[in-house]
Formats: C-alpha cells, sequence, structure tokens
C-alpha cells in the first residue's frame, strides 16, 4: 500500500511502508499515474495531510477487497460540484446519510484510494487536471460505465472526524465538468 499525502494541491509525502518515494514536483494526478506505473501491483492512498493521524489502515483490506473498487470520504459534507448539477443529471438524487457507505461518482480528494491497475488501464483516457478534486469525479463519472465500482466510504477515516474545509466549487468548475461529461442539447 502507497499513501500519497497532499495539501493545496500538492503532494507532501510519499509514504511505502518504510521507505519515502521520491515524486516529481507535478499534479497530484500526474504523481498517482507515474507512482502505479512503478509500483502496478499496489493499492494507492491519497489522503489529506490534516487527516493523516484518522486513517483507519485496519479496514482497508475490507474495502478495497478486489481490484475494481475506488473509494473516497468526504470529510466536510460539501461536495465539490455543488448541487445544482441536479438541474444536468437525469439520474435520481437521494439524501444520503453520509455516515454509511453508498456507491457514487462524486468522490473527494479528502480520502481514498484505488487499484494501481486500474490507474494503468486509465492512463490515455483521463485528463490530469490540475485541480484533484476535479480529477477524481471525473475519472469516476467516466469509469463507473466501464465496470469500476466507486463508492463513499466513511470507513476509510477512524472517527469520522467533521473538519470545515473551503468549498471551492463555482459556475465555471459546472459548466466545464458538465461540457465534458453530457452531451450537449
Amino acid at each position: 500500500m502507497i499513501i500519497v499525502y497532499h495539501q493545496n494541491n500538492k503532494v507532501v509525502e510519499v509514504d511505502f511502508g518504510s521507505e519515502n518515494i521520491v515524486f516529481s514536483q507535478k499534479s497530484i494526478a500526474s504523481v498517482l499515474f507515474e507512482i502505479a506505473q512503478r509500483y502496478s501491483d499496489e493499492l494507492i492512498i491519497w489522503c489529506r495531510n490534516d487527516f493523516r493521524t484518522d486513517l483507519n489502515y485496519s479496514r482497508f483490506q475490507n474495502i478495497f477487497h478486489h481490484k475494481k473498487i475506488m473509494a473516497s470520504y468526504n470529510v466536510s459534507g460539501n461536495t465539490f460540484l455543488p448541487e445544482t448539477l441536479g438541474y444536468v443529471d437525469q439520474a435520481l438524487f437521494l439524501n444520503v446519510k453520509k455516515d454509511v457507505s453508498y456507491p457514487t461518482w462524486l468522490m473527494s480528494s479528502d480520502i481514498g484510494g484505488i487499484h494501481a491497475s486500474v490507474l494503468n488501464l486509465l492512463k490515455g483516457n483521463i485528463s490530469e487536471d490540475s485541480s484533484f478534486d476535479y480529477f477524481l469525479t471525473s475519472m469516476a463519472k467516466q469509469s463507473m460505465f466501464l465496470g469500476l465500482q466507486c463508492y463513499s466510504e466513511p470507513l476509510l477515516l477512524k472517527d469520522s472526524p467533521k473538519y470545515s474545509t473551503k468549498n471551492e466549487n463555482n459556475n465555471y468548475l459546472l459548466f466545464r465538468f458538465v461540457k465534458q461529461h453530457y452531451r450537449t442539447r
């Protein structure tokens, strides 16, 4: 298991057991693809540096019980894309309790993981965006139709701490996401 700690869309540290991996000063998405290429049979976890002590290592084996799972957890409760996306997306939107696991393509950069072999398969198809939240959400949205199982998983953290984070969603990102992932009509 490789853990990528990040803060403010920059990689802070890459931890692989007892060794630290030297990483490039590229975007977090580029670093993930770089690690996946070097270590193709490892689980890659991303974690915001604030939650380093809250990682629930004992649950990782159960959460990622096969390679086609992508799981993340949004600690703040603020989604990356605003709820107005519901006017575009034809899927049913439900109010889900955030403290239970549920399938979703709305990923979070707070904490999450994916297997390196899946990243290697997606390398040419997913653009490496500088916004890590945008990259993760885009990857999940495009990959669920290819068989990737994406979940919001609160058990990634020990106590599911509630931290307030800045909600950076804006109309530009919403329209960009809609243009990239939905047909125009």
